[in-house]
């Protein structure tokens, strides 16, 4: 359970140019094992209908729900045990009927399934030198590009060092037809002389499949890192927000640390920093999510045992990264990293406690991005 919300909710939140109003709210019946704010979910399109879609940890279950009648049409139960068992599952990605992906953190395997959950292949993505066994969730999804999935790894073993040089592993590329992985992307200078710990050091990213390019979000640096698959090209991108983050390290002693976990997090929570990116093709418009400080209350209190949600800014770009324009949301509202787009309108996960056996989310319109 989260903190009790403090701010009155709104149907409308305005930035200096866009605005978001709220025009439907969607709700989902869940069953009796099922929760609300997943780490995994994905909207699927087949043929003119789109799904929710959601990862059930719990009982190792994909759930399918038809997003304009609000039903239950399809869960796709997987076992954990076996002989073709999939291992416990830590996210998934649907790319049609015939193939979907899946990956299990904990066997470090990668199973591909048609939608009755018939196992067509699997994988073993062990680490590589010197890299990390990938870490998958919404804002850091699987996706396809040509013959090969993206994986991120991100970490590399480094959070509590002070680190003077990374390695290009911080991404690794599997190709399907001969199981070959190929690592790219280091991390930003911004985070070399300085030790970050865990929670700065996760970074985020997006596949923007009509550009083919995959954007990267660190959250302690205010530029974005860009990667052009097409034409294997790597770039950064300042993306002016009106104000630049400046986040402080656990510390700048050399070698390495080892921080109380709480103390840690207590520590993110003082400051502003970025985390996931998300692309919205019919407004050609990415949403990078600011994480706003906590105020001190908030800080004091926390222990670890409940689930705390701060104040976020939505910072809007265009196609080209130019910054448009950013609106504040207020804590305990919404869990973002549900997020999603659906023809131009935006769907956000409302965080409600009156019902625990509904997922809600709230519908929004834009306006003022032209």
């Amino acid at each position: 359970m989260s903190c009790k919300n403090e701010n009155v909710e709104s149907d409308y939140f305005k930035g200096n140019r866009v605005s978001l109003i709220k025009n439907d709210s969607i709700f989902f019946e869940l069953d009796s094992i099922s929760t609300s704010r997943n780490s995994s979910s994905q909207i699927i399109k087949v043929e003119d209908d789109y799904y929710f879609s959601f990862l059930n940890k719990k009982n190792n279950s994909i759930y399918f729900y038809d997003l304009s009648s609000s039903d239950l049409k399809k869960q796709i139960i997987l076992d954990v045990n076996g002989k073709d068992a999939i291992g416990k599952l830590s996210n998934y990605y649907w790319l049609n009927k015939d193939s979907i992906f899946l990956y299990s953190y904990g066997s470090a395997k990668f199973t591909i399934i048609d939608s009755e959950g018939f196992v067509k292949k699997s994988y073993h993505i062990e680490n590589g030198i010197s890299a990390v066994r990938p870490e998958i969730d919404s804002s850091r999804p699987l996706f396809r590009f040509g013959n090969k999935i993206g994986f991120n790894c991100w970490g590399s073993e480094k959070e509590y060092y002070n680190n003077s040089y990374f390695n290009e592993n911080a991404f690794m590329f599997f190709d399907l037809e001969n199981e070959e992985k190929d690592y790219r992307i280091s991390y930003p200078d911004v985070y070399k002389g300085a030790i970050w710990g865990v929670q700065f050091f996760q970074f985020y990213h997006e596949y923007n499949k009509i550009d083919s390019l995959l954007v990267l979000s660190f959250p302690i640096d205010n530029d974005l890192t860009i990667y052009d698959l097409k034409n294997n090209q790597l770039r950064r991108v300042s993306s002016e927000v009106g104000r630049r983050i400046n986040v402080e390290p656990l510390s700048y002693k050399a070698g390495k640390i080892n921080p109380d976990i709480i103390n840690e997090v207590k520590h993110q929570m003082r400051q502003d920093y970025y985390s996931f990116i998300k692309f919205d093709s019919t407004n050609n418009i990415y949403i990078r999510v600011l994480n706003k400080k906590f105020k001190d209350n908030y800080i004091d209190s926390f222990s670890g045992l409940t689930s705390v949600f701060g104040e976020y800014s939505l910072v809007f770009l265009d196609r080209d990264f130019n910054f448009i324009d950013s609106i504040d949301l207020p804590n305990n509202q919404y869990f973002l990293t549900s997020l999603f787009f659906i023809d131009g309108k935006l769907y956000l996960e409302k965080i409600q406690n009156y019902d625990e056996d509904l997922l809600v989310f709230d519908v929004f319109d834009f306006s003022g991005l032209q």
